[in-house]
């Protein structure tokens, strides 16, 4: 007499699975029991994704003020030199760049950095940097971060007007930029405010008052055609425009009478 043997179906999906999933667990093995991690769709950029990393971590001990090793990361220079246990960074060979294997844990000395580990998602940025050819930014048309100027050193250019079709609107060039936007956007300006209504508008923003009845009675009696630079003038010679704009440097420095001034 024959048996049948009746085979779930979910057998037959769990051992094609099991099947599908060895070739994957021998890559593992292969790597120290992690699968690799796969490349970076997108060109990694040293200036926005790597620097800010080194800049972070590693500086302190491999910077301008504490050179650990020889090694210094905060030049290109340096960087691609190495240190005293040689080159940190090969190109396009991230696995045989010290600098990788120190901050992945590959390597047999301290992980780095000291003290802390940088995240999976630091770590890899750095992998990818090094795999795509650890392109520094003055290779790429930008300048180099150990020779660029801070913002405040760089002498302002006065840009273009845009170009506009009202014309006869615009009273200052800046009010070439904000009918730029206005056209773009399919708006147009709205109607000039009256007298009272501008002045309440200057005087708010430039000592936070409002004007008193008194002021607003001599600004619609002056018809001259500088009377609203006049009131500009008079708000500006106020001591509650001192006392307004000088709170915002208060809050910056974080002052405080009774406790923050002293710390």
């Amino acid at each position: 007499m024959k048996h049948r043997i009746l085979v779930s179906p979910l057998f037959f999906l769990g051992t094609l699975v099991a099947l599908l999933l060895v070739p994957f667990g021998l890559i593992a093995v292969a790597f120290g029991g992690k699968l690799p991690l796969t490349t970076s769709p997108r060109e990694i950029d040293f200036a926005r994704d790597v620097h800010p990393i080194l800049e972070k971590s590693c500086y302190s001990c491999h910077g301008p003020s504490l050179v650990m090793g020889e090694l210094r990361l905060d030049s290109k220079t340096g960087i691609f030199s190495g240190g005293q246990s040689g080159k940190v960074i090969h190109p396009g060979k991230p696995r045989q760049s010290n600098l990788y294997q120190r901050i992945s844990g590959l390597s047999e000395l301290d992980r780095m950095p000291l003290g802390g580990e940088l995240s999976e998602s630091e770590i890899e940025l750095i992998r990818v940097w090094i795999e795509q050819g650890a392109i520094w930014s003055e290779e790429t048309g930008k300048v180099d971060l150990t020779t660029q100027k801070h913002w405040a050193f760089v002498p302002p250019v006065r840009p273009s007007l845009p170009e506009i079709e009202s014309k006869d609107w615009s009273n200052n060039p800046v009010d070439y930029f904000v009918l730029a936007r206005l056209e773009e956007e399919g708006l147009s300006p709205s109607p000039e405010a009256d007298r009272v209504v501008l002045l309440k508008r200057l005087s708010l923003d430039l000592i936070g008052l409002p004007p008193t009845i008194e002021e607003v009675d001599a600004f619609l009696a002056d018809q001259s055609l500088n009377a609203y630079e006049k009131q500009v003038n008079r708000l500006l010679e106020s001591p509650h425009y001192g006392e307004r704009w000088g709170r915002h440097w208060l809050d910056v420095a974080r002052y405080a009478d009774s406790d923050g001034f002293e710390k």
